[in-house]
């Protein structure tokens, strides 16, 4: 977006909607039937988990609330995660409920910042206006085109209106393009059980998506006298019915376009927006003399929006993507200071590093916790000590601990092999400081770590570990282990092991670090 680029930018929407490629397209129906074949159909806030190789791929969907259907995904592989957020609105509106995100602590959160630095007025008074300026304009003989996109705001606009016309008793006509609207409206009948609760409580007695006052349109009325509302596509004025019927009613003072929504550079309605009186559209100039609104009714999230999603999904790093650069540049900043996280808004094609503190885990089985719990139960004992076998699993840094024949049962396929390893004290103690534990050396050549009550000590056979726990502790954490002892299960179906045992001493329960 800078200067040199700034005429190039300005016409990118253009060549992308005008300009025929020879090439063949990345995307056919025969790829597109394709992806559809690997896909997995999900509802809302329910995990998908599919198994790849050594890791597992957890996904779950989220509600967005900006159109019918939107969904954010956080997606997590291993012990990483992602949030990706798409377009999403923060605010409910007549027909969608607002966006929701629990507090899933993804390392990235990667969000749309489409109106980086708006934070919109109250949208009652904004939908007071829109009703006013329309009925006013039409009161006046004049014609009212409002350019939006099929789904979405077409949907929310016509809505209000026909529900004003209702109530009014107003007989000027309203219409909306045939096509893609006609075909999203009929989608919005089908799926009504996805929108907000009370379109979904009235819906039995009266489906608020067939309306009683909008009817479909037709190219012939553009030129017909008397008053009317159009809505029209696409909402840029770019092409289609929208950009025809704008050169019509232009030069017409009496008559009013409103534009509801976000407007790329270099459109005809980002220059109408703009103020422009003779806009150049194909070969012809128009003249502009029609009154211009512009109410932003756009379902995307506002600044304010943006923050708070941000903050509600306690993520630890940030990406903003579908924005303006400066504008991002000062969402960043915001960001920065408000949530103290550090913030990207990468060019496109760019690949971005991003340095992620992981929380490793020691998966401990339960057949040993178990052997504890049943000792001390035997001996009425408050402390004692099992043996094991450490395994470093290299595909997620996670290390487990086993009894000997569960470590036996790991050598399953041998393609699994190199996955284990066998730890050195320089590997232990680095795995150590990488997790942001204290460790100091010992006499011998061993490691203590004080925050575990542990002492690691090695010797040419491997490792030893001593750790000593309460027994009232050693019942709870069985407890919670459950899913760590099925979790090492899974794995021993899958991987193998085939580098010497590596001993462990007397270890009392599992410490989940």
């Amino acid at each position: 977006n800078n200067n040199n680029n700034k005429g190039r930018n300005e016409n990118d929407i253009n060549n992308v909607t005008i300009t025929k490629n020879d090439t063949e397209d990345v995307e056919t129906h025969s790829t597109t039937q394709a992806t559809m074949e690997l896909s997995t159909p999900s509802s809302t806030a329910r995990n998908v988990t599919k198994h790849k190789g050594p890791f597992k791929i957890e996904a779950k969907a989220y509600y967005a609330g900006h159109v019918l259907g939107a969904a954010m995904f956080h997606v997590k592989v291993g012990d990483k995660s992602v949030v990706y957020t798409g377009d999403y609105n923060m605010t409910p509106d007549r027909h969608l409920g607002t966006a929701w995100i629990d507090c899933c602590e993804p390392d990235v959160i990667i969000s749309e910042s489409t109106y980086a630095t708006t934070i919109r007025d109250s949208k009652r008074c904004r939908e007071r206006d829109f009703l006013t300026k329309v009925h006013r304009c039409v009161e006046e003989g004049g014609k009212v085109l409002i350019p939006v996109f099929a789904l979405g705001r077409a949907q929310e606009l016509c809505i209000l209106l026909d529900t004003y016309w209702g109530r009014y008793g107003l007989k000027v006509p309203i219409y909306f393009s045939t096509g893609l609207t006609s075909k999203a409206n009929e989608l919005y009948r089908l799926f009504v059980m996805y929108t907000n609760q009370k379109i979904k409580k009235t819906f039995v007695d009266r489906n608020v998506f067939d309306f009683k006052h909008i009817k479909p349109f037709d190219r012939s009325y553009i030129s017909r006298p008397g008053p009317q509302v159009l809505f029209a596509t696409p909402g840029m004025l770019h092409i289609g019915t929208a950009l025809d019927v704008f050169k019509e009613w232009a030069p017409n003072p009496k008559n009013m376009v409103i534009l509801p929504g976000y407007c790329v550079a270099g459109t005809v309605g980002a220059k109408v927006i703009a103020g422009h009186k003779r806009i150049k559209i194909g070969r012809s100039m128009i003249d502009v003399n029609l009154s211009v609104e512009y109410l932003s009714f756009s379902a995307h999230a506002d600044a304010k929006g943006v923050m708070q999603l941000i903050q509600q999904s306690g993520a630890k790093n940030v990406v903003l993507v579908h924005g303006e650069k400066d504008k991002m540049e000062y969402l960043r900043q915001g960001i920065n200071k408000e949530l103290g996280l550090p913030c990207y808004y990468p060019n496109n094609g760019d690949t971005l590093h991003i340095p992620i503190n992981v929380r490793r885990h020691v998966l401990y089985s339960n057949t040993l916790l178990n052997e504890a719990r049943s000792t001390c139960a035997r001996e009425r004992a408050q402390e004692t000590m099992i043996s094991g076998v450490l395994e470093h699993l290299s595909a997620t840094s996670d290390l487990m601990v086993v009894s000997s024949e569960e470590h036996e049962s790991l050598r399953v396929e041998e393609k699994w092999s190199r996955q284990f390893e066998l730890l050195t004290r320089d590997q232990v103690m680095a795995l150590l400081k990488e997790w942001e534990y204290e460790c100091t050396a010992c006499d011998g050549g061993g490691i203590a770590v004080p925050l575990l009550s542990t002492v690691i000590s090695f010797s040419k056979r491997g490792c030893c570990l001593s750790f000593s726990k309460p027994t009232r502790e050693i019942s709870s954490l069985c407890q919670l282990l459950e899913e760590a002892d099925s979790v090492l299960r899974g794995q021993a179906e899958r991987y193998s092991s085939t580098q010497p045992k590596t001993k462990v001493g007397t270890a009392e329960d599992t410490v989940d670090t």
